[in-house]
């Protein structure tokens, strides 16, 4: 559904399924932005952000996920003790 929004609002996506994926994406091309779900198949999504932080991605990052508030929280923090751009977390399912 994110890529649908993007593609309406003229934007290019890209779609990863683990973090290797994340890691190929983001070494070989820019982004703008980056929507990241804490549940990413068996991996975790701090495993992500860790990653982010190691390639020095400064695109703006928005948590989207099924986790509670807290947990969404938290990973945020987690992001920003990285000094990532962290945007606030949208929980799921999200109407758009």
């Amino acid at each position: 559904m994110i890529r649908k929004v993007a593609a309406r609002a003229g934007f290019d996506s890209a779609e990863a399924a683990n973090c290797s994926d994340v890691v190929t994406l983001t070494t070989y091309d820019d982004f703008e932005g980056a929507t990241l779900d804490l549940s990413l198949g068996e991996e975790v999504g701090t495993a992500v952000l860790q990653q982010f932080a190691k390639q020095d991605f400064r695109a703006p990052i928005i948590i989207l996920s099924g986790a509670n508030a807290e947990v969404a929280r938290k990973a945020h923090d987690f992001g920003e003790s990285l000094d990532l751009t962290m945007l606030d977390a949208v929980s799921k399912p999200v109407n758009l």
